[in-house]
């Protein structure tokens, strides 16, 4: 799957840019090219989870995967092979998750944690460091920092099926979490102005806190508006994307 990403998103960006078309050189030999000044560029994302949520010591995966888009911009100093940069970027992801863990709850009811999560929008802010490895060639390592907005909802029913319900808890949370990032790339230069790029990192935000609260209670299972206790979740992504770059 990866590898077909990154070969459609190359093929696009070369067929939609005219740029491209023009001084096209495949030179791997010979003096190292410029990669100084800002520089533009959108890229193409495959966004796979890493995350998890426990309630109560029970634990609820959030497997999935999306494609999504995202704007950079950054700036890069060289000195003889080495290239020296700072970049930004912003992607929307809208992806949504929905976990459910089944368990034995008290006086042989059956219990449901049910956990959905969404990671609306993220963006990182790097440093890089590169190596021009040809003409034509760069590639890197980057690190910094993360952010991104998280939205997760937490059910907990009690009951015999969904219709004898004795109990249920839910809480929402709505934040945008901070954390670190790393990630290797390589960066091919069409010509003077326009460059590919292909990159994998990890993005690893704070844990999300979600309480929840007694909403609905019978044959003394609670008092709505009880306090029950929160659910843990972790927001690691991985990342592998194609981009397109212009330098100003």
């Amino acid at each position: 799957m990866q590898g077909k990403i990154l070969t459609v998103g190359a093929a696009l960006a070369m067929s939609t840019t005219p740029a491209f078309a023009e001084g096209f050189n495949l030179n791997f030999g010979g003096e190292p090219g410029d990669w100084s000044g800002p520089f533009v560029g959108a890229s193409l994302q495959y966004v796979e989870s890493e995350g998890e949520s426990e309630y109560s010591g029970r634990d609820l995966g959030q497997d999935w995967n999306h494609l999504s888009g995202g704007v950079e911009a950054g700036f890069n100093i060289q000195r003889g092979p080495m290239v020296f940069g700072v970049d930004g970027q912003v992607a929307y992801a809208g992806q949504r998750s929905r976990s459910t863990s089944f368990y034995v709850a008290d006086m042989g009811y059956d219990g449901t944690d049910s956990v959905e999560s969404e990671l609306e929008w993220f963006g990182t802010a790097r440093a890089r460091l590169g190596y021009a490895a040809s003409p034509n060639l760069m590639v890197y390592g980057a690190g910094g920092i993360a952010f991104g907005q998280v939205n997760t909802t937490a059910i907990n029913d009690v009951g015999y099926d969904s219709d004898f319900i004795v109990y249920e808890a839910e809480g929402r949370e709505e934040r945008t979490e901070l954390g670190w990032t790393v990630g290797v790339g390589g960066q091919w230069a069409v010509n003077d102005r326009w460059s590919v790029t292909a990159e994998a990192s990890h993005i690893n935000l704070d844990d999300s806190q979600t309480h929840m609260t007694t909403t609905y209670s019978d044959f003394g299972w609670g008092t709505p508006g009880d306090d029950v206790g929160e659910v843990t979740s972790k927001n690691d992504v991985n990342i592998f994307r194609v981009g397109v770059a212009y330098r100003l």
